[in-house]
């Protein structure tokens, strides 16, 4: 899951990057053909994206599925299984981190807990779930979706998203899905800045 994270926040960053080149230079937003596709793409390619963690079939590989799994399987994340993930000079910073993602005081993760975050997942997800399945992966009747979600609702179920998936990877594995996190090299814009067409293109 955490590969797919990554791809989402590199196409998130590739269009909020565009958004700010096109600010400076209003002369390449006409035709807006180009860019009505490339947004048209970018929201498909995140909400389908996005959808995928919240998935709610249980046979599925998703972030809501695994949260679901937790939550019936009462205390199947606890402080002796965690610190288990480190050596034994390690072992300080093992109850560090449980202390500091499930509580000083505790033995193991609250049903409580998992709820919210299930919860959180839930609600941040509820609008772009309905995008999909009404609008993207399947036709319905005009009307069906009342209100598109906005860029800001898509941003932020990837920041929760993040934040879920991310304390659960450490309780589970002890790794920060961060550290090891592939960053999108900054010199993807030198794309940009040849033409593309060739003057002498049929295309032209």
């Amino acid at each position: 899951m955490s590969l797919d994270l990554d791809t989402l926040k590199w196409k998130q960053e590739i269009f909020w990057e565009l958004q700010e080149i096109s600010k400076k230079n209003n002369k390449i937003l006409k035709p807006g053909d180009f860019f009505n596709w490339m947004c048209d793409n970018y929201n498909i390619a995140l909400t389908v994206g996005l959808r995928r963690f919240d998935d709610q079939d249980l046979r599925s590989r998703s972030l809501w599925v695994m949260l679901y799994e937790i939550l019936k399987n009462p205390g199947v994340i606890n402080r002796n299984t965690h610190l288990k993930l480190y050596n034994k000079d390690q072992k300080n910073l093992g109850n560090a981190t449980f202390d500091t993602l499930v509580g000083s005081s505790k033995e193991r993760l609250s049903q409580k807990k998992v709820r919210s975050d299930l919860k959180a997942l839930e609600d941040a997800a509820e609008r772009i779930r309905r995008l999909v399945n009404k609008r993207i992966a399947h036709f319905t009747k005009p009307g069906g979706i009342k209100k598109i979600p906005t860029y800001v609702e898509l941003d932020n179920l990837l920041d929760v998203i993040i934040k879920i998936l991310g304390r659960y990877n450490l309780l589970l594995t002890a790794t920060n899905i961060s550290a090891g996190a592939e960053k999108l090299p900054n010199t993807w814009t030198k794309v940009l800045q040849k033409p593309w067409l060739d003057p002498e293109s049929e295309i032209l």
